[in-house]
């Protein structure tokens, strides 16, 4: 029910390169000489082959094993081998590209801005491009800016609110959507935003029910952004 969605990131997945290790040569065994020695000698040679073959049956396991399986190191161990013996940096997040039209409306609003920096409609609406394009921080610059100028704008306090929570700023988020249902107490999306932070971000469960049934008081058919009922989202929870 927020007016915008927040995109999903996806965390990139590590590869583990392969290493072939070479297979353990092949030992021919000696010509027969039994008949050449005497029979101490023959029963040493018998001992001594018994042990080697023990020692022999115990080690090409091993190097099969190891044929089998590669040379690579564990990811854990990996991690440890670079130099310095410093783990590397995990994989950031790719953000696509800006549309360019996107990107020229900004840079319009941010020029316009400059000439008129008390346009409470153009924060806004810059706030709204920085929603829409990831830059969390910039919107809440631009939304609070709006609302100095025009305070107690429902819209603006409500995605002002989804901003901080982007952040991992929880309490202001909450605080922002209290505003908004101050201001105006039908404000749906901000009822639905506030049970959203409370319930899963700062595991207040209650105060979270509790929004979403105020909600339900105002609009018993209030449905999730996915199109589920939220009646039918509570009695899952319970």
């Amino acid at each position: 029910m927020a007016r915008r969605k927040s995109r999903s990131k996806q965390s990139p997945s590590s590869a583990v390169a392969d290493t072939n290790s070479a297979a353990p040569a092949v030992v021919s065994p000696a010509p027969d000489t039994a008949a050449m020695v005497r029979k101490s000698t023959c029963v040493l040679i018998a001992l001594g082959t018994l042990l080697l073959g023990f020692y022999l049956g115990t080690l090409a396991p091993r190097f099969m094993e190891g044929a089998g399986q590669g040379t690579a190191a564990p990811a854990s161990q990996a991690m440890q081998s670079t130099p310095g013996g410093q783990s590397p940096a995990p994989a950031q997040a790719v953000t696509p590209p800006m549309p360019p039209e996107l990107a020229a409306e900004i840079a319009r609003l941010e020029k316009s801005l400059l000439d008129d920096p008390k346009d409470a409609r153009q924060w806004a609406m810059l706030g709204n491009l920085y929603f829409d394009t990831d830059q969390p921080h910039e919107a809440i610059k631009a939304y609070e800016n709006s609302l100095k100028l025009e305070p107690g704008n429902a819209n603006v306090l409500t995605d002002l609110g989804i901003m901080y929570r982007e952040t991992g700023d929880f309490s202001q988020a909450v605080d922002c959507f209290r505003k908004a249902v101050q201001t105006e107490p039908r404000h749906e999306n901000a009822l639905f935003n506030q049970g959203v932070v409370l319930y899963y971000d700062l595991q207040r469960k209650e105060e979270g029910v509790a929004a979403w049934q105020q909600l339900l008081k105002l609009n018993p058919q209030a449905r999730t952004p996915d199109g589920k009922p939220v009646v039918e989202m509570l009695k899952a929870l319970n």
